[in-house]
């Protein structure tokens, strides 16, 4: 049984794959001839990186949320019906998505990432080993980071899903709906995260460290109860 499980979330998950190839290839590219061009044509390290390459960012980091939303596509397409009719439930149909989308911002982050890396690699004015042991330090705190963005995107995606199905349990202004469910959920789950952080205490010393970890916690708890309501929703209320 969970080998066909996991066999079933396998084919979900390379489809979602497939129809994402397109903008994986798009923030890729992007990364790699930007970089060549600021390599080749500008010299300055903060122009080339703090700029650019992070404009690059911003589009790997927005596009998983513009794709989330071929959620409601789908039902105009009549392909989510095709899904809906296969031996899978909800959880497995939005996980499967989750997980392409986030694997999309995770390729699309770390390219454009590595790529700055090695522009600044290329355009220092020193060997880079010799900041090594100043940067070394933060490396954990950096991780942790990288983390709490990877869980905060599963965060706006699973409000994007939620908002989607709800829109269209309405025949009228679905778009409407979909928009003013997006908006409150944002709302209400940031003010509720306030609540729990304001609730708990933080020791020295590593502040920043247990700071972190508490936001992972809390964003992964409420990121999960969001995407519940989406499956319970989307397998008891969405109509074929």
């Amino acid at each position: 049984m969970l080998a066909k499980s996991l066999s079933r979330f396998g084919a979900l998950y390379k489809k979602q794959m497939r129809e994402m190839a397109p903008e994986l290839a798009v923030i890729g590219g992007t990364a790699i001839l930007v970089s060549l061009v600021l390599y080749l044509k500008i010299g300055s390290i903060h122009t080339a990186v703090l700029f650019a390459m992070m404009m690059v960012m911003g589009l790997a980091c927005f596009l998983p949320i513009v794709s989330s939303f071929r959620l409601g596509q789908e039902w105009n397409n009549h392909t989510i019906y095709l899904m809906m009719s296969l031996p899978v439930g909800g959880g497995m149909i939005l996980g499967s998505r989750l997980a392409a989308l986030l694997t999309q911002y995770v390729f699309g982050t770390l390219i454009v990432g590595i790529c700055g890396v090695l522009l600044v690699i290329g355009l220092a004015p020193e060997p880079i080993y010799t900041y090594l042991d100043e940067l070394l330090p933060y490396l954990d705190i950096a991780v942790l980071l990288y983390l709490l963005t990877i869980v905060w995107m599963g965060y706006l995606l699973s409000v994007s899903f939620f908002s989607q199905i709800i829109g269209k349990l309405v025949s009228r202004f679905s778009g409407l709906v979909t928009i003013v469910t997006f908006f409150a959920t944002l709302w209400l789950s940031v003010k509720m995260m306030g609540l729990m952080l304001g609730q708990r205490t933080i020791e020295a010393p590593d502040v920043t460290a247990q700071i972190f970890w508490l936001l992972l916690g809390v964003i992964t708890l409420v990121a999960a109860v969001i995407f519940a309501l989406s499956t319970w929703v989307y397998n008891r209320r969405v109509e074929l």
